[in-house]
């Protein structure tokens, strides 16, 4: 892949990807409520952005781990579909009473 040539738009995509894999676990860390899909997504991305400046083996120990998240992730909030429900069914708040107004 010839743009990963370029440093600055390799820096670039690495720092997207991170941003965007960060957020994506913090919301779906709601649901499951384990913060371990989060730390490893966290050390991870410390590791390849350690491993881009330093060592290109280091930065792909980097990505392995943001891997490793992403699994650990997708397994979990798939046990938490099964165990409570559809999503965000057991958030969501009870429209029946609360949107009611009487009139007299």
């Amino acid at each position: 892949m010839g743009f990963l040539g370029d440093e600055r738009l390799h820096g670039s995509i690495i720092a997207i990807a991170l941003v965007a894999d960060f957020f994506i676990l913090r919301a779906a860390m709601r649901h499951h409520k384990n913060r371990w899909p989060l730390g490893l997504c966290l050390g991870g991305g410390a590791v390849a952005v350690l491993g881009h400046f330093m060592v290109e083996v280091v930065e792909f120990v980097g990505f392995a781990l943001l891997m490793l998240a992403a699994i650990h992730n997708v397994v979990l909030l798939r046990r938490h579909w099964r165990e409570e429900g559809s999503c965000c069914a057991h958030e969501a708040p009870s429209q029946v009473g609360g949107m009611s107004h009487e009139h007299g």
